[in-house]
């Protein structure tokens, strides 16, 4: 699985609002430059549009005062942010009621991220869930879906599993999950069951990169009410790390260093209050035995 455009852009955006803002002009300057609209700036500099190197190169010379080795740093960066996902072979589920356009940003950073610290108190992490855990979820929460979609997204969560073996290097995945996602009935007791046993077959295996840890239902009730959270983390220090909270009608993205740092920290905190391996596989164990 290759790298996504996602962080070029990211790298890129981040750039040009700053070299913008040191030549003391607005959104809507830059908008009149580009004859365009405010909101495709303010997309160019979050990351969030595709960029074009003739508007990037018009930028560049607007703004003034960059070196050639910036300028030709930032125009890479605007070609690499040209290609596409993987994710596009899957256009006809994108932006559709099982694929909210948070859902496809999150898969765009994970896929460029070195590790993920992710805290999930209810469900099991997106990345371990069974093929059947994932089309069991989609029933519930949305009933209304054909078939046929339902089948391709099955597939596109599968296929998103690949981050944790690729060539680039394998995804380092750091995961405390709380009782209650192991007892929280998804699917029927076979779908459970064998969601558990997969998790005990990932503890039994110690995969280097991947890690999983239980969170006591008592040491939850102080923990988990702020709810799940991933700390999304990038190998190159020129990308800002993200802290990443998903719910059904949105997502909030923090990227300031210092909430980063304080979702480490809480991270940390839990992690401490967290079951080792060895017990944490024993409670794994524990619920096979009373699925039955």
């Amino acid at each position: 699985m290759s790298r996504s455009p996602v962080v070029p852009r990211r790298r890129l955006g981040a750039e040009l609002r700053r070299l913008r803002e040191a030549a003391r002009k607005t959104v809507e300057d830059a908008a009149a430059v580009l004859e365009c609209s405010a909101s495709k700036i303010s997309r160019l500099e979050t990351g969030k549009g595709v960029p074009r190197t003739r508007d990037v190169r018009d930028l560049i010379e607007y703004y003034g005062n960059v070196p050639q080795s910036e300028r030709d740093r930032l125009l890479r960066w605007a070609s690499e942010g040209q290609g596409q996902g993987w994710w596009n072979d899957y256009r006809d589920v994108l932006g559709g009621d099982l694929m909210a356009d948070h859902l496809v940003r999150y898969i765009t950073l994970e896929g460029d991220a070195s590790k993920i610290r992710s805290f999930q108190p209810e469900v099991i992490p997106g990345l371990l869930q069974t093929e059947e855990y994932v089309y069991s979820m989609s029933t519930l929460f949305w009933p209304e879906t054909s078939e046929e979609e339902r089948t391709r997204y099955v597939e596109f969560r599968m296929r998103r599993k690949e981050y944790l073996h690729r060539d680039i290097g394998p995804l380092n995945f750091e995961v405390i999950i709380g009782e209650s996602a192991l007892q929280h009935p998804i699917g029927d007791q076979e779908v459970m069951r064998r969601q558990l046993e997969w998790l005990r077959k990932t503890l039994e295996e110690s995969q280097a990169n991947v890690t999983l840890r239980v969170l006591p239902r008592l040491a939850a009730l102080r923990h988990a009410l702020g709810g799940s959270f991933s700390i999304v983390k990038f190998e190159d220090d020129e990308d800002q790390d993200v802290v990443y909270f998903e719910g059904r009608e949105g997502a909030t993205y923090l990227e300031k260093p210092s909430d980063v740092e304080r979702y480490d920290h809480k991270f940390d905190e839990i992690e401490s209050v967290s079951l080792n391996r060895v017990d944490s596989l024993a409670r794994i164990d524990e619920e096979i035995r009373t699925i039955g």
